[in-house]
C-alpha cells in the first residue's frame, strides 16, 4: 500500500485483489478439508502478525478474508481493530460483525484479545467447510443468546466426512470460555498442524 499525492490531493494505492472473498467463493461449503486447513493456516499467519505486536482484529469473518490471483489469503477491513497504543476503541459498543463476534465483544471490550480472533476464526473454519454461519438465529437478540449460550454445531452432521477430530478443534477455538481457547494464531495454527499429521 502507497500513499500518494498528485495535484494537492492525496490518495492511497492498495493491492487489486480478484480472488473474491471466502464468502462468495466457500458459501456453498465446497472448500475440501485439505483446502480449509491451507486457508484457516494462511489465516493464522496473518493474525500472528497483528497478536504479537498487541493488535486485534475484532472482525474476522468470511467477507473479510480476501484471495488474490494465486488464491493467496488476505486479511481485510481493519477499521476496528484494537490498538494497544490508544484508549478510542475500549468503549462499550458493539465492534464487530454479529454472528463471527466472540462472546466477550458483546459485554466487555476490555477483555476482547487474540484469542477472541481464534473464536472468528474457528467459525470461519465451519463456514468453508458446511457454507452456512455456525449461528444464524434472525432475531439480534436470539443470535446473540445462541453465542453465549449454545456450542457451535457439529460439522459432521452436515459434513459426515469430517473427521471428529476437526469437530474437536472448531469446539476448542469457539468455546465461550477465553482460557479454553487457543491463545492466539500461532497456537490454533499448531494445533492444525497437529491435526492434518494425525
Amino acid at each position: 500500500m502507497d500513499l500518494c499525492e498528485h495535484n494537492n490531493k492525496i490518495y492511497i494505492v492498495m493491492e487489486y485483489l480478484n480472488g473474491g472473498t471466502l464468502k462468495s467463493n466457500y458459501g456453498g461449503g465446497s472448500a475440501t478439508l485439505s483446502s480449509a486447513f491451507d486457508y484457516t493456516m494462511q489465516c493464522c499467519a496473518g493474525l500472528q502478525e497483528l497478536h504479537q505486536r498487541g493488535y486485534v482484529h475484532r472482525d474476522i469473518k468470511p467477507e473479510n478474508i480476501l484471495f488474490d490471483a494465486g488464491h493467496r489469503i488476505k486479511l481485510a477491513d481493519f477499521g476496528i481493530i484494537k490498538d494497544p497504543t490508544s484508549s478510542l476503541t475500549e468503549t462499550n459498543m458493539l465492534m464487530g460483525t454479529l454472528s463471527y463476534m466472540a462472546p466477550e465483544q458483546f459485554y466487555n471490550a476490555k477483555k476482547v484479545c487474540p484469542a477472541s480472533d481464534v473464536f472468528s476464526l474457528g467459525l470461519c473454519m465451519y463456514f468453508m467447510l458446511t457454507g452456512a454461519d455456525a449461528f444464524q438465529a434472525r432475531e439480534f437478540a436470539q443470535n446473540i443468546h445462541d453465542i453465549y449460550h449454545k456450542p457451535t454445531p457439529h460439522i459432521r452432521d452436515t459434513r459426515p466426512d469430517i473427521p471428529e477430530k476437526i469437530d474437536n478443534l472448531i469446539a476448542r477455538a469457539t468455546s465461550k470460555e477465553i482460557p479454553n481457547r487457543f491463545t492466539d494464531g500461532r497456537a490454533f495454527a499448531d494445533a492444525i498442524q497437529l491435526a492434518m499429521r494425525d
